[in-house]
């Protein structure tokens, strides 16, 4: 009986002793990381939005915050999204987003008129809340792959779908043919 106890024990340290082919196998598979064809290029695009943004960026980012009160800034942010409605619309509908589509157009006509071209938002205290929608969205939903990580000058990370997505959003938004 007490041979019988000790047996299993032995046999653990036997077990515990020898390889697992399973095991050591897993480990040798691992990648050393993830591919990255655009690494080169994402490291030279991110010095340059390194050395742009302490020297250039910050200061205009300050300068606007000490110029413009908070309420101010929140206002031209209402303005400038309620000119986005535009995009965001498109957005909805090539998505089949009709109940979104219908916020959207709502948002954008109470903004537009009670909201005085949409330095006010009257539309949420009605209870049409806004939502984003945008290109890549539209692209992913119908059934683009996301594409390798990308850093674009100024904008900084983000997907070849993603990128593409931000490119035709800005042919969708007024203000680009305001320029």
């Amino acid at each position: 009986p007490a041979e019988a106890e000790a047996a299993p024990e032995a046999e653990v340290a036997v077990a515990d002793s020898e390889a697992d082919a399973l095991f050591d196998e897993e480990f040798d598979l691992q990648p050393a990381g993830f591919p990255d064809p655009f690494e080169t290029p994402n490291r030279v695009v991110l010095g340059f939005n390194q050395a742009v943004d302490l020297p250039v960026l910050d200061p205009v980012t300050r300068l606007y915050r000490f110029v413009l009160p908070d309420p101010v800034r929140r206002a031209l942010n209402r303005f400038f999204d309620n000119l986005n409605s535009s995009q965001v619309l498109v957005n909805d509908m090539l998505q089949l987003e009709w109940h979104d589509a219908w916020i959207c157009t709502a948002r954008l006509g109470i903004n537009s008129t009670l909201g005085l071209a949409g330095f006010f938002d009257p539309a949420s205290s009605l209870g049409f809340e806004r939502h984003i929608s945008d290109f890549g969205q539209t692209l992913a939903l119908s059934g683009a792959p996301s594409g390798t990580y990308l850093i674009l000058p100024l904008l900084g990370p983000t997907t070849v779908r993603d990128g593409i997505g931000l490119g035709v959003d800005a042919l969708l938004h007024p203000t680009f043919y305001a320029m």
